[in-house]
């Protein structure tokens, strides 16, 4: 797929999709990172110093940020700017590549902008890089069309951020994926239906991909899902 222009305030950037490995790999047995009830992750979505909790702080970050933009965030004055301006940017472009696995509307690559001021605006109010991911998730998600699973998402989501694959990490970009994945299970398999089993199918996705490519994770993802639905097998005869 064509990689497509990530927006910045200062230009456009193209990234191009790295090349995924294809070793086949058994499906990741993992537990599954529930939560008693969803998060709601709505009220966390800020997009202007308007909806800003603390409209002062956030316009007063704003108009230093504006400031050095314009001077290319020259200067020791800038640094914090700079540094968020990478970041926000940095957030976009693991989105866009995460985008790229699937054949929805990718907001990450057409509405980045929105996107990454989600981003921007919840730092602008002096939260967590890990917290401001969780907003700029979200609004990729609501611009994605992905209207409640998207509150229902965000348990995944946190719990990739927090959890590692043979002692590594797991890349930003690979949680992303993971919220695209869900959505894509909760359409394919749950409608309908109260359990939730596409949280623990898209943590064997995500755990499957830092060895694996996409469609070898979404058929481990996949399979796991219709053991799922299909339930224990029946116990042997007497």
């Amino acid at each position: 797929m064509a990689a497509a222009s990530l927006y910045s305030s200062h230009g456009t950037d193209e990234v191009t999709p790295e090349p995924e490995p294809q070793t086949a790999v058994a499906p990741v047995a993992t537990s599954a990172p529930e939560t008693k009830a969803p998060e709601t992750m709505a009220p966390e979505l800020v997009e202007s110093c308007e909806d800003a909790p603390d409209e002062k702080r956030c316009e007063k970050e704003e108009a230093k940020y504006e400031r050095c933009a314009t001077s290319g965030f020259a200067g020791s004055r800038c640094l914090d700017s700079k540094a968020l301006d990478r970041d926000q940017q940095a957030f976009v472009t693991d989105c866009r590549r995460a985008d790229v696995t699937q054949p929805l509307p990718t907001p990450c690559a057409k509405l980045a902008k929105p996107v990454a001021n989600a981003y921007r605006y919840c730092r602008f109010l002096g939260r967590s890089t890990l917290r401001c991911d969780r907003s700029a998730r979200y609004a990729a998600c609501i611009y994605r069309g992905g209207g409640r699973i998207c509150t229902d998402a965000a348990p995944v989501y946190r719990a990739c951020q927090t959890r590692s694959v043979n002692g590594a990490k797991i890349p930003r970009r690979f949680c992303l994926e993971g919220d695209v994945q869900y959505e894509r299970c909760r359409h394919a398999y749950t409608v309908g239906s109260r359990s939730d089993m596409c949280r623990p199918a898209t943590a064997v996705y995500i755990d499957c991909r830092p060895g694996a490519g996409v469609h070898v994770c979404e058929k481990a993802q996949d399979d796991y899902a219709r053991r799922a639905i299909a339930g224990p097998p029946p116990a042997p005869a007497p």
